[in-house]
């Protein structure tokens, strides 16, 4: 399977680029509203609050069932404009990267469910 977590290379490049089932204008919103790569962490590590929110008790069958070709895609739909901000704000990869592992630890700590475990894969990876 595909990166499912959004770190710089993808926030982690469009990634902590590109998450759920419903992406919120206001999330985007605030991704757009960032002025500096903290903000645009802050607000990133906002939206992914919600998303772990919203697939806790999820299964990877559940999720799935909604796309067989990327399961992700929706869960990754709200950091759409993460890539394009970044670049506007001159955020670097290695920079965003450090960031993220600075200020997800209490995103993560509150995921549940194996969905919300795959969807930080490339959290874990890089932040480890």
């Amino acid at each position: 399977m595909r990166p499912r977590f959004p770190l710089p290379a993808a926030v982690l490049a469009a990634a902590v680029p590109a998450l759920l089932l419903v992406a919120c204008s206001e999330d985007q919103a605030d991704l757009g509203s960032a002025t500096s790569c903290e903000e645009l962490v802050d607000a990133s590590a906002e939206v992914t609050r919600g998303v772990l929110a919203d697939v806790a008790g999820l299964t990877m069958a559940d999720l799935q069932a909604q796309d067989t070709e990327d399961p992700f895609a929706s869960l990754r739909a709200p950091y759409a404009g993460f890539a394009e901000r970044a670049q506007e704000l001159g955020c670097g990869d290695a920079e965003l990267t450090r960031l993220a592992c600075e200020s997800y630890d209490d995103v993560v700590d509150a995921a549940v469910g194996e969905v919300a475990e795959a969807f930080l894969e490339d959290y874990y990876a890089a932040c480890d």
